[in-house]
């Protein structure tokens, strides 16, 4: 849990977009087919010792980031295309078009948008993605399921179970208290209800961050990393940097091989055992159809 809470946390802060062009700058090359090192592929050659791929003159495919220019600096420099406040975005969406498909549009109560395919014995599921623009990787991982992404604030929401079950906790949070503030405050509007019920649940996000995580973080030098909070400071940029997010990255050291089902108790399910952690990335399947 201490681990994906550290993965929950970031994917609020930071996402560098990788570059949108497939195909080399200068020279138009296929940088899905090919091997060269021109911008902005970037592709990683096989190591000859690799017992899965056989062929050694075979890579694999990878793209350098988008790069963002800064006045006055000559540094290669990535942008963030999230807000970098802790401010639950990752359920909510950092921009206006996601956060409004995100929302359930038929009523007026407040709330977000549930799969109408799948429950979880009544208990909602996200949505499934309809983008269309992107390819799917979860239908890719499993064409025979015909299952595809969840929608979720953070398009990482289906790269593995641990973190979709984080996004259908909170998703599931913000519709019981928007239900239950409805009860409370039966006059007021659906946007109303909304936002209030967002701003509870990042509070709720902050609270469990500084008070819960980030003290087994930091230890004795949390006082001394994070300060007493005296106000808010608009002349602060509240910006994640890239050393921040690259040295973040030390939750990678943290992740365990294997996914864990469990029932009453944290006991391990008798009939769903421990799966390999690389068997569940983009598996959207083993949520729907084993996560009950």
């Amino acid at each position: 849990m201490f681990m994906q809470w550290g993965q929950w946390i970031d994917h609020d802060l930071d996402l560098a977009p990788e570059t949108p062009s497939r195909s080399s700058f200068l020279k138009g090359i296929d940088c899905d087919h090919s091997c060269a090192r021109e911008l902005p592929c970037f592709p990683l050659r096989i190591p000859p010792n690799d017992p899965r791929i056989r062929n050694r003159s075979d890579c694999i495919p990878l793209f350098r980031s988008s790069p963002a220019f800064q006045q006055g600096s000559i540094v290669r420099e990535q942008m963030n295309i999230l807000t970098s406040y802790i401010d639950a975005s990752q359920v909510y969406g950092s921009d206006n078009d996601l956060a409004r498909r995100l929302r359930d549009n038929t009523n007026q109560l407040g709330l977000m948008d549930i799969n109408r395919n799948f429950n979880d014995n009544g208990r909602p599921y996200l949505p499934f993605s309809t983008n269309g623009k992107e390819e799917d990787f979860c239908l890719q991982t499993n064409k025979t399921s015909g299952l595809p992404c969840f929608l979720a604030g953070d398009g990482r929401v289906s790269e593995q179970p641990g973190l979709t079950a984080f996004h259908t906790l909170f998703v599931r949070e913000h519709n019981r208290i928007a239900t239950t503030l409805r009860r409370m405050n039966p006059r007021w509007s659906g946007e109303v209800l909304f936002q209030e019920a967002r701003k509870i649940v990042g509070a709720l996000t902050q609270k469990i961050n500084y008070k819960d995580w980030l003290p087994l973080l930091l230890g004795s030098s949390m006082s001394r990393t994070v300060p007493a909070y005296c106000g808010y400071n608009e002349s602060v940029n509240p910006g994640a940097s890239n050393v921040f997010s690259l040295v973040f990255r030390m939750g990678h050291t943290m992740i365990q091989p294997f996914i864990y089902r469990l029932v009453d108790g944290y006991r391990t399910s008798p009939s769903l055992p421990p799966v390999p952690l690389h068997l569940t990335f983009f598996n959207t399947w083993r949520v729907v159809r084993e996560g009950t």
